[in-house]
């Protein structure tokens, strides 16, 4: 009798059991989100930024999964994981870690939207669901995708503006605003005198400089993006000076060398972009490498000793990338420089013999 009543008492549990397990799983989803951010979670963010910018992806991306650990079901940490793997293969201008990339934002965006359902002003959610969006858009740009690049650049801008609606305070969300504002009306430029399509580039350029100012672990991408605007704007002195700037803060990096080069291009400092073209190549050379960057290092070289006259030695920059081992996803990417260094290369060899012919 006693083990009758015993089975007959746990089965009668069941649907109890079962209530509270409901109650409990309902109070969580309510409360999900109100534990993140703790202060300490933004140091950690700003820790991944700092690591990014000094290229020690592995440290960025384990400290990315740790917040993943920490908070599995928001979608921070995915998307700052995602945001890391997509800075190292734009450094190295590959596409190894595509498949782990779109993975972690398909992971951030359906974390994203659950969250959404229950805390429809969660400022945090729609920043990293707009970071997901414009992360995509990026990507695919690189890729040739040009409509999923508008279509996640639509939607990231929403998310971003959504963002500031919840939270006015949230300036990291203007960075996408920004960027997105900016560069839309940039690449719709052929469209700008239809009245429906809209010149926004000082909104943009204004965003950027208020997120440059305020925000709270974006300061520094703010910084970058201002760069690449004023190089659009051929604020050449400018973006050089910042970027100078941000290759101190960041030694070890790459990012900041590439716009210090061209804006001394660009304002014919000829020694000063074959010094810092130079130093690329020497720092792309330490890792393994594709040669992409070894390319466009090597057909600006050949180009600065052209245009001062030193034929011998942009022959032999042109012969170093000819001998270049480039596969042929590689080669298809580059093949307007490529094709460009070829004609370098035979106007030098006719300028080159014309002024051994006069000195004979």
């Amino acid at each position: 009798m006693i083990l009758k009543s015993l089975k007959i008492s746990s089965y009668s549990l069941v649907p109890v059991c079962s209530f509270v397990l409901i109650l409990f799983l309902s109070a969580a989803s309510a409360l999900i989100g109100s534990d993140f951010p703790q202060p300490q979670d933004i140091d950690i963010i700003r820790d991944i930024v700092d690591a990014g910018f000094r290229e020690n992806y592995t440290a960025a991306e384990s400290l990315a999964i740790d917040l993943q650990g920490r908070y599995p079901y928001h979608p921070v940490g995915y998307v700052m994981h995602a945001a890391m793997l997509q800075a190292r293969m734009l450094d190295d201008e590959h596409f190894d870690y595509d498949d782990d990339f779109y993975m972690l934002l398909k992971l951030a965006e359906k974390k994203s939207k659950k969250m959404l359902e229950n805390h429809p002003k969660d400022a945090w959610v729609w920043y990293c669901l707009g970071l997901t969006y414009g992360s995509r858009a990026v990507y695919d740009s690189r890729k040739g995708s040009w409509w999923s690049t508008l279509n996640n650049g639509i939607d990231s801008k929403h998310a971003f503006t959504e963002c500031i609606r919840s939270d006015s305070t949230f300036y990291d969300a203007y960075i996408g605003l920004g960027s997105y504002h900016y560069w839309r009306t940039v690449k719709t430029r052929v469209f700008n005198w239809l009245p429906f399509v809209q010149d926004d580039r000082k909104e943009g350029l204004h965003e950027l400089e208020l997120a440059g100012e305020k925000s709270m672990f974006s300061v520094d991408f703010a910084h970058n993006s201002l760069i690449w605007i004023w190089m659009d704007m051929k604020m050449y002195e400018k973006a050089e000076s910042l970027a100078i700037e941000m290759q101190v803060k960041y030694p070890e990096g790459r990012k900041f060398l590439w716009p210090i080069a061209y804006a001394r291009l660009e304002q014919d400092d000829y020694s000063g972009a074959e010094k810092v073209f130079i130093e690329l190549i020497a720092r792309n050379n330490t890792k393994p490498n594709n040669n992409h960057n070894i390319v466009e290092c090597r057909y600006h070289l050949a180009k600065i000793y052209f245009e001062t006259g030193q034929y011998q030695k942009c022959i032999e920059q042109c012969k170093i990338v000819e001998e270049l081992n480039l596969d042929e996803n590689i080669r298809k990417r580059l093949r307007k420089n490529l094709s460009e260094i070829n004609h370098i290369r035979e106007e030098a060899t006719r300028k080159l013999r014309t002024h051994l012919s006069k000195t004979d």
